[in-house]
C-alpha cells in the first residue's frame, strides 16, 4: 500500500491542499495517520474516493 503526502495527494487527485482540507473538516473524508514527523499520510484509498466524489459532482 502507497503512502502520500497531502502535496502528493492534491497532485494524484488534481485538486488543491486546501480542498483536501475542506473534505477532511467536513467529515468527507477520514482524518488521515500521521507519520512520526508530524506529516499526514494518505492511502490509495482515500484517492479512490476522491476520484468518486469528483465523478459525482459533474
Amino acid at each position: 500500500m502507497e503512502l502520500m503526502t497531502r502535496g502528493e495527494l492534491s497532485k494524484k487527485a488534481g485538486l488543491s491542499a486546501a480542498a483536501i482540507r475542506y473534505y477532511e473538516e467536513n467529515d468527507i473524508l477520514p482524518v488521515p495517520k500521521r507519520h512520526s514527523n508530524g506529516y499526514r499520510l494518505y492511502t490509495e484509498d482515500v484517492l479512490l474516493k476522491i476520484e468518486l466524489i469528483k465523478g459525482i459532482n459533474r
